[in-house]
Formats: structure tokens, C-alpha cells, sequence
């Protein structure tokens, strides 16, 4: 069973060197490299009280 590393992104430079690192180290040790961001959108305020946006499906993906 080939090892697993998960590398938490927000596309900072930080992030960049973070993952250009755990690939590296993942062909290393012949490990599978998953990189995950999560966003959290801010509500839109209405007449009605608070609203989080609609999901864009373009932005939602899962690639196995």
C-alpha cells in the first residue's frame, strides 16, 4: 500500500513551496500527492437576513 500525503493549499506562495515540496518528497517515496482547498463564501446580505452565494459546479470538483 503506497503511502498518502495531504497537502492543505489556499494558492498563497507559502502554499506554492509547500506543494511543490510534497511532490518532490512524494516521488521520493512513491506516495500519492492530494491537495485540498477549501473556501468558505462570505453571506450576501438581503431583505430577507443573510444568504450564502449559490455553488458554482465549475468550482466544485473531486477528481479520484
Amino acid at each position: 500500500m503506497n503511502p498518502n500525503l495531504v497537502v492543505l493549499t489556499d494558492f498563497s506562495r507559502a502554499a506554492e513551496r509547500a506543494c511543490a515540496y510534497a511532490a518532490v518528497l512524494a516521488a521520493a517515496i512513491d506516495a500519492e500527492l492530494h491537495l485540498v482547498h477549501v473556501f468558505l463564501p462570505l453571506p450576501i446580505a438581503t431583505e430577507y437576513g443573510q444568504v450564502l452565494p449559490v455553488m458554482d459546479p465549475q468550482r466544485a470538483r473531486y477528481r479520484p
